[in-house]
Protein backbone atom coordinates (compact mmCIF):
# COMPACT_ATOMS: atom_id res chain seq x y z
CA UNK A 1 0.00 0.00 0.00
CA UNK A 2 1.64 2.88 -1.07
CA UNK A 3 0.06 5.81 1.58
CA UNK A 4 2.46 9.00 2.44
CA UNK A 5 2.20 10.29 -1.55
CA UNK A 6 2.65 13.53 -1.74
CA UNK A 7 -0.29 16.20 -3.35
CA UNK A 8 1.87 17.58 -5.70
CA UNK A 9 2.99 13.66 -7.35
CA UNK A 10 -0.73 12.84 -7.19
CA UNK A 11 -1.43 16.20 -9.03
CA UNK A 12 0.74 14.91 -11.92
CA UNK A 13 -0.58 11.49 -11.70
CA UNK A 14 -4.14 12.48 -11.94
CA UNK A 15 -3.53 14.95 -15.06
CA UNK A 16 -2.09 11.87 -16.86
CA UNK A 17 -4.65 9.80 -16.15
CA UNK A 18 -7.43 11.97 -17.13
CA UNK A 19 -4.93 13.54 -20.66
CA UNK A 20 -4.68 17.05 -19.22
CA UNK A 21 -0.96 18.56 -20.26
CA UNK A 22 1.94 17.87 -17.69
CA UNK A 23 3.75 20.99 -18.60
CA UNK A 24 3.57 22.56 -14.86
CA UNK A 25 3.15 26.17 -16.23
CA UNK A 26 -0.42 25.03 -18.09
CA UNK A 27 -2.05 23.39 -15.19
CA UNK A 28 -1.61 25.61 -12.66
CA UNK A 29 -5.62 26.97 -13.31
CA UNK A 30 -6.75 23.63 -12.91
CA UNK A 31 -4.29 22.78 -9.69
CA UNK A 32 -6.99 23.44 -7.23
CA UNK A 33 -10.10 21.71 -8.74
CA UNK A 34 -7.41 18.55 -9.32
CA UNK A 35 -6.71 19.18 -5.30
CA UNK A 36 -10.17 18.66 -4.85
CA UNK A 37 -10.98 15.70 -6.70
CA UNK A 38 -8.53 14.25 -5.03
CA UNK A 39 -9.31 15.31 -1.31
CA UNK A 40 -12.93 13.91 -2.44
CA UNK A 41 -12.16 10.52 -3.78
CA UNK A 42 -9.47 10.10 -0.38
CA UNK A 43 -13.24 11.00 1.57
CA UNK A 44 -15.26 8.74 -0.03
CA UNK A 45 -12.49 5.86 0.08
CA UNK A 46 -12.20 6.54 3.95
CA UNK A 47 -16.06 6.75 4.49
CA UNK A 48 -17.23 3.77 1.94
CA UNK A 49 -14.37 1.24 2.80
CA UNK A 50 -13.16 -0.48 6.15
CA UNK A 51 -9.20 0.35 6.69
CA UNK A 52 -7.65 -1.80 9.52
CA UNK A 53 -4.06 -0.06 9.42
CA UNK A 54 -5.86 2.85 10.73
CA UNK A 55 -7.39 1.72 14.09
CA UNK A 56 -6.00 2.84 16.98
CA UNK A 57 -6.32 2.18 20.68
CA UNK A 58 -5.88 5.65 22.68
CA UNK A 59 -5.36 5.45 26.77
CA UNK A 60 -7.02 7.81 28.99
CA UNK A 61 -6.11 8.23 32.81
CA UNK A 62 -9.09 9.16 34.94
CA UNK A 63 -8.61 11.00 37.71
CA UNK A 64 -10.09 11.28 40.95
CA UNK A 65 -12.79 13.90 41.05
CA UNK A 66 -11.94 14.54 37.20
CA UNK A 67 -15.23 14.56 35.36
CA UNK A 68 -14.26 15.83 32.07
CA UNK A 69 -11.54 14.64 29.29
CA UNK A 70 -9.87 15.67 26.29
CA UNK A 71 -9.20 13.57 22.87
CA UNK A 72 -6.35 12.35 21.83
CA UNK A 73 -5.14 14.32 18.70
CA UNK A 74 -4.99 11.87 16.47
CA UNK A 75 -8.66 10.20 17.37
CA UNK A 76 -11.74 12.96 18.08
CA UNK A 77 -15.33 12.19 19.08
CA UNK A 78 -16.41 11.01 15.41
CA UNK A 79 -14.11 8.87 14.48
CA UNK A 80 -14.09 6.82 18.20
CA UNK A 81 -16.46 3.54 17.86
CA UNK A 82 -15.50 1.58 21.11
CA UNK A 83 -14.57 2.43 24.83
CA UNK A 84 -13.17 0.44 27.73
CA UNK A 85 -12.67 0.50 31.44
CA UNK A 86 -10.39 -1.22 33.18
CA UNK A 87 -12.50 -3.06 36.05
CA UNK A 88 -10.12 -5.00 38.30
CA UNK A 89 -7.55 -6.83 36.12
CA UNK A 90 -10.14 -7.00 32.92
CA UNK A 91 -10.98 -4.80 30.06
CA UNK A 92 -15.03 -4.10 30.14
CA UNK A 93 -16.78 -2.55 27.12
CA UNK A 94 -18.64 1.25 28.48
CA UNK A 95 -21.44 2.54 26.96
CA UNK A 96 -22.35 5.42 25.77
CA UNK A 97 -24.34 8.00 26.62
CA UNK A 98 -25.63 9.64 30.16
CA UNK A 99 -28.29 10.75 30.74
CA UNK A 100 -31.91 10.89 33.26
CA UNK A 101 -31.15 7.03 34.63
CA UNK A 102 -27.79 7.70 35.43
CA UNK A 103 -27.98 11.12 37.30
CA UNK A 104 -31.27 9.64 39.01
CA UNK A 105 -28.56 6.68 40.64
CA UNK A 106 -25.52 9.23 40.62
CA UNK A 107 -25.78 12.98 39.92
CA UNK A 108 -22.67 14.31 38.88
CA UNK A 109 -24.48 17.82 38.54
CA UNK A 110 -24.53 17.56 42.22
CA UNK A 111 -21.25 16.19 42.47
CA UNK A 112 -22.08 12.77 43.48
CA UNK A 113 -19.10 10.19 42.67
CA UNK A 114 -18.84 6.05 42.43
CA UNK A 115 -16.50 3.66 40.88
CA UNK A 116 -15.71 1.81 38.58
CA UNK A 117 -16.45 4.28 35.33
CA UNK A 118 -19.12 2.40 33.29
CA UNK A 119 -20.09 5.29 30.73
CA UNK A 120 -18.87 7.78 28.79
CA UNK A 121 -20.42 10.80 26.28
CA UNK A 122 -19.12 13.86 23.98
CA UNK A 123 -19.53 17.30 25.93
CA UNK A 124 -20.43 19.43 23.25
CA UNK A 125 -20.10 22.85 25.03
CA UNK A 126 -16.80 21.69 26.08
CA UNK A 127 -15.51 19.51 23.10
CA UNK A 128 -14.56 16.88 25.81
CA UNK A 129 -15.51 13.32 26.98
CA UNK A 130 -17.74 13.08 30.25
CA UNK A 131 -17.46 9.59 32.03
CA UNK A 132 -19.66 8.23 34.41
CA UNK A 133 -19.96 8.06 37.69
CA UNK A 134 -17.58 10.56 38.42
CA UNK A 135 -14.36 8.87 39.58
CA UNK A 136 -13.85 8.13 43.35
CA UNK A 137 -9.99 7.15 42.31
CA UNK A 138 -7.85 6.84 39.61
CA UNK A 139 -8.09 4.47 36.51
CA UNK A 140 -7.54 3.72 32.96
CA UNK A 141 -9.71 4.17 30.13
CA UNK A 142 -8.76 2.77 26.35
CA UNK A 143 -10.66 4.34 23.02
CA UNK A 144 -11.16 2.06 19.88
CA UNK A 145 -11.60 4.03 16.27
CA UNK A 146 -9.84 5.16 12.69
CA UNK A 147 -7.37 7.59 12.81
CA UNK A 148 -8.65 10.81 10.84
CA UNK A 149 -7.93 11.48 7.38
CA UNK A 150 -4.43 13.75 7.31
CA UNK A 151 -5.60 17.10 4.93
CA UNK A 152 -4.47 17.26 1.56
CA UNK A 153 -3.95 21.04 0.96
CA UNK A 154 -0.36 22.32 0.63
CA UNK A 155 1.93 19.91 -2.45
CA UNK A 156 3.76 18.24 0.51
CA UNK A 157 0.43 17.53 1.91
CA UNK A 158 0.59 13.54 1.88
CA UNK A 159 -1.74 10.98 1.40
CA UNK A 160 -3.88 9.21 4.54
CA UNK A 161 -4.54 6.05 1.94
CA UNK A 162 -3.10 4.70 -0.85
CA UNK A 163 -1.99 7.06 -3.28
CA UNK A 164 -2.13 5.90 -6.46
CA UNK A 165 -6.20 4.30 -5.26
CA UNK A 166 -7.01 7.88 -4.69
CA UNK A 167 -5.61 8.96 -8.16
CA UNK A 168 -7.17 6.27 -10.27
CA UNK A 169 -10.62 6.86 -8.10
CA UNK A 170 -10.44 10.75 -8.52
CA UNK A 171 -9.60 9.99 -12.41
CA UNK A 172 -12.98 7.57 -13.21
CA UNK A 173 -15.11 10.28 -11.43
CA UNK A 174 -13.62 13.20 -13.76
CA UNK A 175 -13.96 10.78 -17.02
CA UNK A 176 -16.90 9.69 -16.17
CA UNK A 177 -18.84 13.17 -15.94
CA UNK A 178 -17.13 14.22 -19.27
CA UNK A 179 -18.34 10.78 -20.56
CA UNK A 180 -14.74 10.14 -21.68
CA UNK A 181 -14.16 6.23 -23.76
CA UNK A 182 -11.45 5.28 -20.97
CA UNK A 183 -14.03 6.14 -18.03
CA UNK A 184 -14.81 2.59 -17.45
CA UNK A 185 -11.19 1.39 -18.05
CA UNK A 186 -9.93 3.46 -15.28
CA UNK A 187 -13.20 2.89 -12.63
CA UNK A 188 -11.91 -0.94 -13.34
CA UNK A 189 -8.35 -0.35 -12.67
CA UNK A 190 -9.67 1.65 -9.21
CA UNK A 191 -11.83 -1.45 -8.43
CA UNK A 192 -9.47 -3.85 -8.73
CA UNK A 193 -6.62 -1.93 -6.97
CA UNK A 194 -9.57 -1.62 -3.95
CA UNK A 195 -10.15 -5.22 -4.16
CA UNK A 196 -6.37 -6.05 -3.92
CA UNK A 197 -5.94 -3.48 -0.77
CA UNK A 198 -8.75 -4.77 1.21
CA UNK A 199 -10.32 -8.34 -0.12
CA UNK A 200 -13.80 -8.51 -0.80
CA UNK A 201 -16.90 -8.07 1.60
CA UNK A 202 -14.64 -5.40 3.65
CA UNK A 203 -17.55 -2.66 3.54
CA UNK A 204 -17.27 -0.86 7.16
CA UNK A 205 -19.87 -2.04 9.28
CA UNK A 206 -22.82 0.11 11.05
CA UNK A 207 -21.45 0.96 14.66
CA UNK A 208 -22.49 2.52 17.82
CA UNK A 209 -20.71 4.57 20.14
CA UNK A 210 -19.54 2.85 22.97
CA UNK A 211 -18.76 -0.48 20.95
CA UNK A 212 -22.55 -2.11 21.41
CA UNK A 213 -25.74 -2.92 19.77
CA UNK A 214 -28.05 -3.58 22.76
CA UNK A 215 -29.52 -0.80 24.72
CA UNK A 216 -27.82 -0.10 28.06
CA UNK A 217 -29.36 -0.98 30.89
CA UNK A 218 -30.20 1.34 33.83
CA UNK A 219 -26.77 0.65 36.29
CA UNK A 220 -27.25 -0.86 39.31
CA UNK A 221 -26.36 0.17 42.82
CA UNK A 222 -24.00 -2.14 44.46
CA UNK A 223 -23.73 -4.15 41.34
CA UNK A 224 -22.42 -1.78 38.24
CA UNK A 225 -20.75 1.04 40.29
CA UNK A 226 -20.10 1.34 44.33
CA UNK A 227 -21.82 4.43 45.88
CA UNK A 228 -19.35 6.93 47.38
CA UNK A 229 -19.02 6.98 50.88
CA UNK A 230 -20.11 3.07 51.08
CA UNK A 231 -17.52 1.16 53.15
CA UNK A 232 -16.52 -2.02 51.01
CA UNK A 233 -14.89 -3.70 53.32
Amino acid sequence: MATGVQLSQMIADLRAEVGHSLQAAQGVNSRDMLAYRLRAAQSDLYEENAWPFLLVWRPLDVKQHVRYYAYADDLPFQQITEAWAMIGNQWQAMGYGIGAPEFNTLNSDKGVEGWPVRKWQHDADRDMREVWPIPTQDGLLRFRGLMPLKPLLNDSDKSTLDGPLVVLTAAAGMLARSKAEDAQLVGNRAAKRLTKLLGRGQKRKPFVVGGSSEANPPPRPYIDFIPMGVDNG
